[in-house]
């Protein structure tokens, strides 16, 4: 089965949908997501701001691990990063480095007050 057949019988779930806002400190706090497949679309809104602004935030992959037991920093690798865009989808396949479920991290843009992310998983039979 195709990611994006052209009749639109398209098999995603939806993961997350969510409005988020400024906390006490005026930024939105950085948001961790646990997903069971490596297939994601994500997609960001905003409905306050300038509409010159396009980048919404950053995208980390983290695997839950450390290069040795002796490592005296959080067990977490990043492994990789990407921007993500206000007002489109986006799709990432993320990489196979650690059985499932697979763990992101969204750090949202410091200058946005609101901010709609949707994640959506594709589950591969």
């Amino acid at each position: 089965m195709s990611l994006f057949p052209l009749d639109g019988s398209l098999d995603w779930n939806l993961v997350s949908r969510e409005e988020l806002t400024t906390n006490d400190l005026g930024v939105i706090p950085p948001r961790i997501y646990t997903l069971s497949s490596s297939n994601i679309v994500i997609g960001t809104g905003i409905n306050v701001g300038s509409p010159n602004w396009k980048w919404a935030g950053r995208l980390i992959q983290i695997v839950p691990a450390k290069p040795s037991t002796t490592g005296i920093f959080a067990p977490e690798i990043e492994v990789s990063r990407t921007s993500l865009y206000i007002g489109r989808y986006q799709h990432f396949r993320l990489a196979d480095y650690s059985p499932r479920p697979y763990k992101i991290r969204f750090e949202p843009a410091r200058w946005l007050v609101d901010l709609t992310v949707e994640i959506w998983r594709y589950d591969e039979t």
